[in-house]
Order: structure tokens, then C-alpha cells, then sequence
């Protein structure tokens, strides 16, 4: 099978790709931002190579495939920005997407909602879980101590709102350290921050790292206890799933559509709630942090494993190319209740 991938973050896909490439198929990519102007030649040649084309991000290249390619089947992924962004959106050939998969539910609702009286493509359906490769973010035994190291990692930016966990900070003991990791895609945010930082006393507290390689992120995430988000909106927050699946118990501040990856007895509404539950784990011994670490293994296991992306895709690609599925059982992945701090 030869799949033609159209994405501005081909990261988006590695853990589908490497399954892919296992299993003997071919894949190759037009990656958006690579060329200065849409690159019409090297798109269409592209289309004209594969078997089905998948757009990653439904944007300005995805416009030129639907209105391009007639006899191929497509199916594309669609993300939090494009719903902000109607320019992309009208400018697509809808019904020629055979496959529209949407981050969650909310998502879903929202993108229907915005093509009333409009062209739909044939089928669009939520797609739930974020995709962690469990081999490599391994569970990682926590050591017995006084100090409570908290994360959060994602670019630096006011809609993270990165700052307010840095204010949140005030509010703890000095048992609570605090370690930012993230492109600075908002200087004057940064600046903001580490002002903030300087200004109250904290710089032995709140560590600013910048951007850190994925590869470094296993024994990154290993190395803290909790992982905090203050979004105020995202949607599959793969940092998240990573850092659970080596043990960081998470803490989430609502954003529409949360409960569609994550249970509820992770998410906060208000920063007092999320400042009692760190409370509440200041005061845990080391034998009920390491279960609550433990459970949060277990759930990034049974429900963000990439190997259940890539059964699923498979399954969905399979169905559009009428091939035969050897296990047509799709793995249905919900959220799920959880013990809470």
C-alpha cells in the first residue's frame, strides 16, 4: 500500500509511521512550510503516486488535494485551530473527503455545525485518544522524597497560560518545584514569565527550559511527579498522555471537549481546587503517591497506546480500500473513572 501524507507536523504521525513502515507499506509526505509557496507540482505528483492520500491539519494544501485528486480516496485529521480559521475550511472540497476524523466530540459538533447548508464529507466520526508509543515512555519508580517536582511541556504561549502556574506557585510550599519546558513562541509571554519569576522570589522554584527534544522526554517526565496544564483550550495534549504513561499523575484545568480524552477526576475548574489537590498530595507518604503514579500508567496503557491508533487507522483505511481487516474489532477507547487526589 503506498500512502501519501500531507502535514505541516509530520510528528503528528511518527509513532503510525514507524507500524507502518514495519509492516512493508510506503509512505512519503509533502510537509507544509517546507517550500516558501504551495508547491503545486510536488503535491499533485504526490497524489498521483499513492494508493490514499491523509491529511494531517486541514488547511491550504488540503484545499489543493480535494479539488485535485477525483479518483483516490482521502481521509483527513482536523485539529483545534482550524475550527478559528474559515478560510481553510471553505476553501476544501469536502465531499470528496471519504474520512473526516475530528480530535473529540466538541470538535466534531462545532466543524458540523459550521457546514450547515454546506458541502460534509461522506463520514466524519471523533477520533479519542492521544497516541503514546508505551515502549518508549517506560513507568519510572519515583524515589522516596520530601519534594514535589511538577511539569508542564508545550510551546510558551498565552493560550497554555503557562504564567498562571507560575502564580500558582505562590500559593505552595516550599516542597513544590516547578520545571517549564517549550518552544518560546511568545517572547513577550516569556518575558513576562521570567520577569514574574525574578520579581517574587522564585528562581530556586521554577526552572525555564525552552524547547527540549522528544527523546529527552521519558526521562524528563520520569523525573517529575505531577503534570500540570492550564490551557485554555487543547485537544488530544500528547504531552499529557506521555507523562502519564511514566508515572506523572496529571492536573487539568477544563478546556471544551477534556472529558473526551481524559476523566473528569483529573480536570479542574477552579485553581483552588487544583491547589488542594496538590495539597492533599503534600501530605501523601511514598506508598500512595506510587499508586496513584501507577494508576496513571495503567491508564495511558489501556488507552493511549500506539498500537491502538495504528490498528484503528488501519482498520479505517482498510474499510475505504475494501481490504479484507484480519481483526476487524475496532478498539473502542473511552474515558474512564479514576481514583483522584
Amino acid at each position: 500500500m503506498k500512502l501519501a501524507v500531507v502535514t505541516r507536523m509530520p510528528s503528528f504521525l511518527d509513532n503510525f509511521v514507524k507500524r507502518f513502515k514495519e509492516e512493508g507499506h510506503e509512505i512519503d509526505f509533502y510537509q507544509e512550510g517546507q517550500d516558501t509557496n504551495l508547491n503545486n507540482w510536488k503535491l499533485k505528483g504526490l497524489c498521483d503516486w499513492a494508493d490514499i492520500i491523509w491529511c494531517e491539519f486541514c488547511q491550504d494544501p488540503m484545499a489543493l488535494v480535494t479539488n485535485y485528486v477525483k479518483d483516490k480516496p482521502i481521509i483527513a485529521r482536523l485539529w483545534r485551530c482550524e475550527i478559528y480559521n474559515p478560510r481553510y475550511l471553505d476553501s476544501i472540497k469536502w465531499d470528496a473527503v471519504d474520512l473526516l476524523l475530528v480530535a473529540t466530540d466538541n470538535l466534531k459538533d462545532r466543524f458540523l455545525k459550521s457546514r450547515k447548508e454546506k458541502l460534509e464529507p461522506k463520514q466524519t466520526k471523533a477520533f479519542y485518544m492521544p497516541s503514546v508509543d508505551i515502549a518508549d515512555f517506560k513507568y519510572r519508580d519515583r524515589k522516596s522524597s520530601d519534594q514535589i517536582k511538577m511539569c508542564i511541556v508545550g510551546n510558551i504561549l498565552p493560550r497554555k497560560r503557562q504564567l498562571d502556574a507560575v502564580q500558582l506557585m505562590l500559593d505552595l510550599p516550599d516542597s513544590f518545584s516547578l520545571s517549564l519546558v517549550g518552544d518560546f513562541k511568545d517572547k513577550e509571554y516569556v518575558t513576562h514569565i521570567q520577569s514574574f519569576i525574578k520579581g517574587n522570589g522564585l528562581a530556586e522554584k521554577i526552572h525555564v527550559y525552552g524547547k527540549m527534544a522528544h527523546e529527552m522526554l521519558p526521562e524528563f517526565f520520569g523525573d517529575h511527579d505531577v503534570y500540570l496544564s492550564m490551557s485554555v483550550e487543547e485537544t488530544a495534549h500528547f504531552a499529557v498522555a506521555e507523562s502519564m504513561a511514566t508515572g506523572c499523575y496529571p492536573l487539568l484545568n477544563w478546556w471544551p471537549g477534556i472529558t473526551d480524552v481524559y476523566p473528569e477526576k483529573f480536570v479542574h475548574r477552579r485553581f483552588a481546587s487544583m491547589t488542594a489537590s496538590l495539597d492533599k498530595w503534600d501530605k501523601l507518604d511514598h506508598p500512595s503517591r506510587e499508586a496513584h503514579s501507577l494508576a496513571a500508567r495503567a491508564y495511558a496503557e489501556k488507552n493511549f497506546s500506539a498500537d491502538i491508533e495504528y490498528k484503528n487507522i488501519m482498520e479505517d483505511i482498510n474499510k475505504i480500500l475494501r481490504i479484507p481487516n484480519e481483526d476487524s474489532a475496532h478498539v473502542e477507547v473511552l474515558p474512564e473513572k479514576l481514583g483522584a487526589v
